[in-house]
């Protein structure tokens, strides 16, 4: 059967649009696309899209058992995606294609700058074909974003009283700065500001005349980084306050991706500390911030010891030992769940030692008895006291662009280690522990 009608909330359909429309799936494919076949793809794929998101309203409704995520969309979620995928049941993700193809005006003259992007973004999205087919990574369209009115007016003019969520916030902005020299010899400052949300230019001149003119950066190119402390000593004070009108609109975006995951019946994944800042003082649903805490926890109690394992060999071993993984899966739930409850206001100072006793300690036990029975294994360095959060996940890469990030994936997996200990006995046994799934992750191929 055709997976798109066995599965038709999946959204692998769009590569076979693309290719009835000649757009390359990889990059440097050559192609030309006339205006008039990039209008057709978009129709067929609004037609499509609308099908879809019915399609995906109908299963989420039907497959409440799933651990879920919702990834918000930014600049960072196909990098977190790919980090991620292999843990969660399915990620929901909103599809980067409806920004693009809602942005083509049929009355434009010039449609080439769409077209670079739009290539752009199903080249993306082929990276992740394998996990869009198989149902572990979900795209919806806008529609699923939960309006929160004027209720969440309020509660982010509240969270906005807070000191410490505007100082989070403070140092979330990622900033740019550049400085030149005008043909008559003034000095000139260009600045950005950007938040998930948005973002703001700014500039200074030496001695502004009448007819001025300051060259502004190219769209998609931003400008070198610069910290807030370079932006005051630029601009003083009067810029922060220009940039921290950015700030009402971040918030309540924090918010209403919060109120959509719950609408999923997801955790909202968040990688920046703001967000965890949020996260603990908002008014929110019951059950929606408890969701979040414990799901992103229980990835930053796993990841440091994966960091050198691909993401596509942690997704290639959860297929091939799909009961080594859940086991693995609920003991680290499990694990969260009583640091949470014992200690709800010092679980992300206690996670890190519990990481080092037991989790650490499971793994060096096996590798011991795995020794004892004559299997000979290396594996990847272990050993850690990482300080863990249970509102955003550690060791974010703020303004990594993700093409950029993904060009150097291969769509092929890692390949599986094969050789099985020498006793039956003992690899029986080393199955037996709930923390086989990761050991075996953690063997150097």
């Amino acid at each position: 059967m055709d997976p798109h009608l066995e599965h038709p909330e999946r959204s692998s359909h769009v590569f076979q649009l693309a290719r009835d429309a000649g757009i390359p799936l990889d990059p440097g494919e050559e192609d030309v696309l006339e205006d008039q076949v990039l209008l057709q793809f978009c129709e067929r794929w609004k037609s499509w899209a609308k099908k879809r998101d019915q399609a995906v309203q109908m299963h989420l409704g039907s497959s409440g058992s799933c651990f879920r995520s919702y990834l918000p969309y930014n600049s960072r979620t196909f990098r977190v995606a790919y980090e991620t995928l292999w843990y969660f049941d399915e990620l929901i993700v909103s599809d980067p294609l409806e920004t693009v193809i809602c942005s083509v005006n049929p009355d434009e003259d010039d449609y080439e700058q769409k077209k670079q992007t739009l290539r752009e973004t199903i080249q993306l999205l082929h990276r992740f074909r394998q996990a869009l087919e198989s149902g572990y990574l979900l795209l919806v369209g806008r529609s699923f974003l939960v309006n929160l009115g004027e209720e969440g007016s309020v509660a982010t003019a509240a969270l906005l009283r807070d000191p410490s969520v505007v100082a989070h916030l403070d140092q979330t902005v990622r900033y740019g700065l550049r400085k030149g020299t005008t043909p008559d010899g003034r000095d000139y400052w260009v600045y950005e500001a950007d938040v998930d949300s948005g973002g703001l230019i700014g500039m200074t001149l030496e001695k502004p005349q009448a007819g001025d003119s300051i060259p502004l950066p190219k769209v998609g190119k931003p400008l070198p980084r610069a910290t807030l402390e370079e932006i005051r000593q630029e601009f003083g004070e009067e810029q922060l306050t220009k940039v921290r009108d950015l700030y009402p609109r971040e918030v309540e975006r924090t918010l209403r991706n919060i109120v959509t995951a719950h609408s999923f019946s997801a955790a909202a994944l968040f990688d920046r500390p703001v967000d965890a800042t949020i996260l603990a003082r908002a008014a929110l649903p019951k059950g929606s911030a408890c969701k979040t805490t414990r799901a992103i926890a229980q990835l930053n109690l796993v990841l440091p010891f994966l960091k050198d394992v691909p993401p596509d060999r942690l997704l290639e071993l959860r297929d091939n030992m799909p009961d080594a993984f859940r086991e693995f899966r609920a003991t680290v739930a499990e694990i969260v769940e009583r640091v949470c409850r014992e200690n709800p206001d010092g679980a992300a100072e206690a996670l890190p030692n519990i990481a080092d006793r037991d989790v650490l300690g499971a793994i060096r036990r096996l590798e011991l008895e795995m020794k004892a029975i004559g299997k000979k294994t290396r594996l990847l360095g272990c050993g850690l006291s990482t300080i863990l959060t249970v509102g955003s996940l550690i060791g974010a890469s703020l303004g990594v662009d993700a093409v950029a990030f993904l060009a150097g994936i291969t769509g092929a997996a890692t390949s599986v280690i094969g050789a099985g200990a020498h006793s039956v006995e003992g690899r029986t046994r080393a199955k037996g522990s709930p923390y086989y799934f990761l050991w075996r992750a953690r063997q150097n191929p």
